[in-house]
């Protein structure tokens, strides 16, 4: 994912990144929440908000990705909601699966 990998955000940042946390006209787009351990976090105060600038190829990142109807998050997941598409949360209540060993 090109937008995330720009911006440096960690995964539960950019999966619970809102729409009105993306100020396109400063070229700048604030932290306020993530989403860790199937639970939606706010920052522990409000200075914990980060600011990242935004540069020319995350905001063309951005202006490629339709909004959804119904949800204010950018990146949600296929049927809504947030995602699950990182590497630290399985998609669902199954452990990671692990490679086949090898014979």
């Amino acid at each position: 994912m090109l937008f995330a990998a720009a911006t440096g955000l960690r995964p539960g940042d950019w999966i619970a990144l809102e729409h009105r946390d993306i100020d396109t006209d400063a070229r700048v787009l604030y932290v306020r929440r993530a989403f860790t351990d199937g639970r939606l976090k706010c920052t522990k105060t409000p200075r914990s908000v980060r600011a990242v600038p935004l540069q020319a190829t995350e905001l063309d990142a951005l202006s490629q990705i339709s909004r959804q109807a119904g949800t204010t998050l950018v990146f949600p997941a296929k049927g809504g909601g947030y995602s699950t598409c990182t590497t630290s949360v399985p998609a669902n209540d199954d452990p990671p699966r692990r490679p086949p060993a090898s014979t």
